[in-house]
């Protein structure tokens, strides 16, 4: 797939994408907005060698099948969209067999697992990773690891477009997870930074900054980061 000249709405400045680039764009769908999201594939030419030294790899949970984790020192986020967890059917235990963290919503959880219950989908998903993380929208997220259930509520914001919300809060769960809190603190930074997005006009456009998402929690009485190291480099 090739992308022509991109024209981001005004800027007057157009862009040619290579086809190396992951590009995602918003788009109405049944009198709603959904994302759409092009991957070119791992880059040619990178070797394994490159992939285990990394801190953290995040990637689709079917990426996850069939890769050799020997040696390998980073953590690994498995994501999953609804069509894909159909598609990977029973698969998905060999998939996410390994995996750091599973992050889920309700629906691919449900696909993948069978289950209806989240707090039940998240224990089966952890049978094969070492955690797993539902999220429920309004209802907050429910995370499972090592035979334990988490259950944090969202905070109360205004709302105006969820689109991209769970992406956000994926992000912030990484960064959570590497500063080096504990689940239930990830649990809690990652909800906080994809709720403060939800007044904005797309949640990834009203992304909050690393400085405002510290100050909101300390505002609602949340840890800071451990590892501070992390946090500055991020600025």
């Amino acid at each position: 797939m090739t992308f022509g000249p991109i024209v981001p709405p005004r800027s007057g400045k157009s862009y040619d994408l290579p086809v190396s680039l992951s590009v995602s764009v918003t788009v109405p769908v049944d009198g709603d907005r959904t994302m759409i999201t092009y991957h070119p594939g791992t880059p040619p030419g990178m070797p394994s060698e490159r992939r285990r030294e990394a801190r953290a790899w995040i990637a689709d949970l079917e990426e996850f099948e069939g890769v050799d984790r020997t040696g390998r020192t980073g953590r690994t986020y498995a994501v999953v969209g609804h069509e894909d967890a159909l598609a990977l059917g029973s698969r998905w235990r060999a998939a996410a067999g390994g995996v750091t963290v599973v992050i889920t919503n309700r629906a691919e959880a449900r696909a993948l697992t069978g289950r209806d219950v989240p707090a039940t989908a998240a224990l089966t998903l952890a049978e094969a990773a070492e955690t797993a993380v539902v999220t429920l929208g309004r209802d907050g997220c429910v995370a499972a690891s090592a035979g334990e259930l988490i259950t944090v509520p969202a905070p109360g914001v205004a709302v105006q477009d969820t689109t991209g919300a769970g992406d956000l809060f994926t992000a912030a769960y990484v960064w959570a997870d590497l500063a080096g809190l504990p689940l239930r603190a990830v649990l809690e930074y990652a909800s906080l930074y994809a709720a403060l997005a939800l007044a904005g006009g797309t949640a990834v456009d009203a992304a909050p900054t690393l400085a405002r998402l510290l100050a909101e929690a300390r505002q609602r009485g949340l840890a800071p980061p451990p590892n501070r190291g992390l946090e500055e480099s991020i600025r």
